[in-house]
């Protein structure tokens, strides 16, 4: 009975997304009233107003921990959308296939982890127009650029997930970088498959250069994530590989570097900030201790002058063009809310939820269901019941919130590393984004093939199909091998 309530909200949030009938943040708010047949069962009726009452205060402050992240980050894409582009045309004689794997791999991830919300895809999109590419092949390879997605929104997710758990941020950011660096070369061959359909020609150089870079891309990753900030993994690591291709091009070419630094003074400057306020001695004990918020004892804090939130909204307000300062930043005020309100409810709602689950006991009851019937293999079901809500919805956010709580007992239960489940699942649930209607529609309509969307997800089936089996192979070998 306590196990079949507490599957409810989940199964209501599923069917509601697969039919697409109501919006995310809708199916959030359905999540929440499915979740209080379960919490009158497991706890009574007793008490019940407060506790609901406290448990949302908790789960709207750890959602508080990525909603300032997405109104800053939000913010600072509205100031960069609003300045004057500088970027130099295309070089004629670049080689298709590097300059495909540098938007796909490298700049769309590197804004992908600065800002979130799929703008990662229009930026690789952009390099592949620059290319002449278009179709259903160049639509499917632009939203490679999610492959870095759990340190989408300077790791989001990542760190509502570690709040959620009470597990340290960098302990659990580390092992999700390292599944990835195990996960993210098994796409490379999809990678190729889509440059093919595409019309560009593979030559085994290009390939074995691509293996390199992917091997440090995911090398970087996982040392960042270890020795200076999870919140950076996804902006240093595609950032100086980013640098480190395109340098020598540019060194040949004086204009085209200025007007290039023209356009992304402000993402470095954000890098430099953070990477600042983590590596300068002395400094990052200062900006915790100077403004450090934290209401309850059991909950994550919040230091503010050291989050990254406060340093996107430093980087928008110095990055704002002179018309801003205008009297236009009532508009970016309010096309910032625009754009952010529906991450901001989907977050609270699932948040808010998941405390309800885990203070309850009901993620248990639900775990605890699976396992008795699943048995020893029921943590490899983790991936997969992650990638089926972050899948149709296209957040990763969601799918932590739901999936990780019920998980995570699953594992202690069954003697297996409770962060080798977790960053499985949090994996999985990003590289699925890349399957969300919207971001292929977004996709799509960028290059060429609008209203062809049917189009695009035929090209992606392989990957479809090895974003899905990777994270589970991987987490077996992990777990049993």
């Amino acid at each position: 009975m306590g196990a079949g309530l507490s599957i409810l909200p989940l199964v209501l949030v599923l069917v509601l997304i697969v039919t697409r009938r109501v919006t995310l943040a809708s199916a959030g708010l359905v999540a929440l009233a499915a979740t209080i047949p379960s919490l009158v069962h497991l706890r009574g009726t007793d008490g019940l107003a407060s506790f609901v009452w406290l448990e949302s205060l908790k789960g709207a402050w750890v959602a508080w921990q990525g909603l300032s992240v997405i109104l800053a980050g939000v913010l600072l894409y509205q100031v960069m959308h609003r300045r004057p582009a500088a970027r130099p045309e295309a070089d004629a004689g670049i080689d298709p296939h590097r300059a495909a794997f540098a938007a796909c791999f490298l700049f769309g991830t590197f804004v992908e982890s600065a800002v979130g919300f799929g703008v990662g895809t229009i930026i690789a999109a952009v390099g592949l127009m620059r290319l002449g590419l278009s179709g259903a092949g160049a639509a499917a390879l632009s939203v490679f650029s999610q492959i870095l997605v759990p340190w989408g929104a300077m790791a989001v997710g990542t760190g509502i997930g570690a709040g959620l758990l009470g597990v340290d941020l960098v302990a659990m950011g580390t092992r999700t970088a390292e599944v990835t660096a195990l996960t993210v070369p098994l796409l490379l061959p999809f990678f190729w498959l889509l440059l093919r359909r595409a019309g560009v020609a593979l030559r085994w150089r290009n390939m074995a250069l691509d293996t390199m870079l992917i091997l440090a891309l995911v090398g970087l990753l996982v040392a960042v994530n270890r020795w200076v900030a999870v919140e950076l993994g996804g902006i240093l690591a595609p950032g100086v590989l980013a640098v480190a291709v395109t340098l020598p091009r540019l060194m040949r070419d004086p204009g085209g570097a200025a007007a290039l630094l023209r356009d992304v003074w402000p993402y470095l400057l954000l890098a430099v900030s953070l990477l600042a306020t983590r590596l300068v001695p002395g400094l990052p004990e200062l900006l915790r201790a100077a403004l450090d918020l934290r209401p309850f004892a059991d909950m994550p804090a919040f230091p503010v002058l050291y989050h990254a939130s406060f340093w996107l909204l430093v980087t928008a307000l110095v990055a704002a063009p002179r018309s801003v300062w205008r009297g236009g930043y009532s508009d970016v005020l309010r096309d910032s809310l625009n754009m952010a309100r529906t991450p901001l409810l989907v977050t609270l709602f699932f948040v808010v939820q998941a405390q309800w689950m885990l203070a309850s006991g009901g993620a248990a009851a639900l775990g605890a269901a699976w396992h008795a019937l699943a048995g020893e293999v029921s943590v490899l079901a983790a991936p997969l019941f992650s990638a089926a809500i972050a899948g149709p919805s296209g957040s990763n956010t969601a799918a932590i919130a739901m999936m990780m709580p019920v998980m995570a007992p699953i594992a202690v239960a069954t003697g297996v590393p409770v962060l080798v489940v977790v960053a499985a699942q949090n994996i999985a649930g990003g590289l699925s984004t890349m399957l969300s209607p919207g971001r292929v529609a977004l996709a799509a309509g960028l290059l060429g093939c609008q209203g062809r969307e049917g189009a695009v997800y035929r090209a992606m089936l392989p990957v479809t199909v090895a974003i899905l089996v990777a994270p589970v192979v991987v987490l077996a070998i992990l777990v049993f091998g």
